[in-house]
Order: C-alpha cells, then sequence, then structure tokens
C-alpha cells in the first residue's frame, strides 16, 4: 500500500509504511492511502498503527559476510571414536611387544647369571662322590685285563658297587661340556708283601723266614688317589668343593624364557665332541707303580635354549590385559558425562 503526507502545500510520496514511519512525522502531519476519502493526521491513520510484520530475508551484504566466513574457516574432520579405540588397542599390544622383549633378555641375563654362579670364576669345574666299595679281590684269570703296561696283574678287583663318580662341568663353544667319569675295576700289579726266607747258619741253626710289605695300599686308598688325581691334582686345578649337586642339577636351571637342554652343539671345534650325548667305548685309568684303577666317561652337550611359544604366550596374555584396561578407560572417556557415582 503506498502512502502520501503534506509537506506544507507540498505533496510527498508515494512512500511505503516502512518509509513513511522513518520520517518521523509529526502527529499533526496530514496522510493518505488508498482507502480513505481525505487527509488525515497522522494519528488518527489506523493503518499506520498496526505493528510491521517483516518476512525475515538474509541482506546481501550479510550473505556475502557469511559466504567469506565460511572460505575463510578450517575444514575439520570428524574422526569416529571407534579409530581412537582401535589406536588405544593398537598401542596397547604394541607396548605389550616392548615389555615381553625386555622381559624376555632381561632372563637370558638372570640364566647367564645363575651359569655363572655356579662355575665361580672358572671355564671349568668339578667335584667328586664316593661310596662304600664292595665286591671281590682275587687272583686274576686268563680274561681279566692287564695293566698300563700290558703285564700280568698280581690281583684283581671286580667292583660290584660303590666306587666313585667325579662330574665336571667346562665351558666350550655355544654351550657346555658335562663329564661323568665313573670308577669300575681295579687291580695291583705288585703283591701285599715280600717274603724273606730265613738264613741257614748250619750246625741245625738257621733264622726264621719273614715278610716285607711292599706298601701298596689299601683297595680303597687306591680307589681314593685315583679319583683325586682326576679331580683335585688336574693341572688345571677346576676342583670346586661341595659344587657336585650343582653341576648334577645343571640341566635344571630355568627361567620364564630359558632352559639348559642337552642338545647337538650347534657349533663346535677341535677337541670337543659333536655329540648330544655319548660315552666311552673302552675305560681309561689312572695307575701308580703299585695299582691300576679303571674308569668310564659319559658326556652330554648341553645349551642355553629358549623355550618354544613362551614369548608369544606371554604378548598374547599382556596384551590381552592392556587391551581390556584401554577399552575400560576409552568407555570411561566416552561415557564420563552419563555416569552418575554416588556415594551413600
Amino acid at each position: 500500500m503506498e502512502y502520501y503526507y503534506l509537506d506544507g502545500i507540498d505533496k510527498k510520496g508515494p512512500f511505503s509504511k516502512e518509509e513513511i514511519l522513518s520520517k518521523n512525522l509529526s502527529n499533526e502531519t496530514l496522510v493518505f492511502h488508498e482507502g480513505i476519502s481525505n487527509w488525515t493526521p497522522l494519528e488518527n491513520c489506523e493503518k499506520l498503527k498496526e505493528p510491521i510484520f517483516k518476512e525475515p530475508q538474509i541482506q546481501e551484504n550479510q550473505i556475502a559476510t557469511e559466504k567469506t566466513k565460511i572460505i575463510n574457516e578450517p575444514k575439520k574432520i570428524r574422526i569416529p571414536s571407534i579409530l581412537f579405540l582401535i589406536a588405544f588397542l593398537g598401542l596397547s599390544i604394541l607396548l605389550s611387544y616392548f615389555y615381553t622383549t625386555n622381559k624376555k633378555e632381561n632372563d637370558l641375563k638372570i640364566i647367564n647369571a645363575k651359569v655363572e654362579e655356579i662355575f665361580n670364576g672358572k671355564d671349568e669345574i668339578c667335584d667328586y662322590q664316593i661310596g662304600y666299595l664292595k665286591g671281590k679281590l682275587q687272583k686274576p684269570s686268563l680274561f681279566s685285563p692287564q695293566d698300563n703296561e700290558d703285564n700280568r696283574l698280581v690281583e684283581y678287583y671286580e667292583c660290584e658297587s660303590g666306587g666313585w663318580t667325579v662330574l665336571s662341568l667346562k665351558k666350550v663353544i655355544n654351550g657346555f661340556e658335562y663329564l661323568n667319569n665313573y670308577s669300575t675295576n681295579m687291580g695291583f700289579k705288585v703283591v701285599e708283601s715280600n717274603y724273606k726266607p730265613g738264613v741257614d747258619f748250619g750246625y741245625g741253626y738257621s733264622s726264621r723266614g719273614y715278610s716285607v710289605p711292599t706298601y701298596r695300599g689299601t683297595v680303597q686308598n687306591a680307589y681314593k688317589e685315583a679319583m683325586e688325581c682326576i679331580s683335585v691334582e688336574k693341572e688345571n686345578k677346576p676342583f670346586v668343593a661341595g659344587s657336585y649337586s650343582k653341576i648334577k642339577t645343571f640341566d635344571e636351571i630355568t627361567t620364564d624364557f630359558y632352559t639348559i637342554s642337552n642338545v647337538e652343539p650347534t657349533k663346535y671345534s677341535d677337541g670337543t665332541v659333536n655329540l648330544k650325548t655319548w660315552e666311552s667305548m673302552g675305560e681309561a685309568s689312572v695307575f701308580n707303580i703299585n695299582w691300576i684303577v679303571w674308569y668310564k666317561i659319559s658326556g652330554k652337550h648341553f645349551e642355553i635354549v629358549e623355550l618354544k611359544n613362551v614369548f608369544n604366550k606371554l604378548w598374547l596374555k599382556y596384551s590381552l590385559i592392556s587391551g581390556l584396561i584401554a577399552t575400560l578407560i576409552f568407555f570411561l572417556i566416552k561415557y564420563r558425562k552419563k555416569i552418575a557415582l554416588q556415594v551413600t
């Protein structure tokens, strides 16, 4: 609708309702619009008293401002929360791997320390054990062994039980050599005593004969001296008193990741046996001018071996535990506003 007003005798217009109201005309100003027959004072014009209803419109400059704002604002990337959970779980698995690896390295140091404790600063150690002897000392038969010089023995001792055992443990390339030296039989090379006959003085007088001991020693002493010869008296002095049980149970040393195992050598050098276990075909001997003691040797090769699948099992275990903790923390953070704790 178009509006007009009188400025003195001049007619002004047409104007819209908004425009004529914006001019702040006095209430006595005469206005005219379609629908009335005469000029009417502004204060009596009902149409101009009605409220103005504007349809919401966005001005062009406002639109331009909004467009500029949208262009200048950095684009925001929305990351699904499930990706954060996946990242937490991946981090848990990675940390579990490093933790398990570190534990494995520490276990290797621990088992090496236990081994060094047994060796007591040496490259070879040995110790012995001797039992009560039971056997028969008799004249040698046709099939009895001869002494170290292939001479016939004076007496032969067939050991039924007892005797000695010397255990030794030696460091070799990439492992350890375990030797079990155990006595068998022995023999005397000289008689226990020599008989000296009496002297005939004639006229029916003569001295009585007598026996002179050879000091060959007893069977027990022969075994004991032979045992000490291959243990206490060895040139490299490997004897360590009290180490017998430690050597015997050497393969019982273990940790979470490693153990001492009897295996075929992975590396070997001249002078070492390239077998997992072995036993001497014949008998070795210890002897002096009075006696000879035979013994046998059996051996094993030990190495520090990693226990199979332990690493994977522990890695899986730690991954599950840390993954469960990470998942719990994730959901606590995500839904912390929905969780209400009340202490009563």
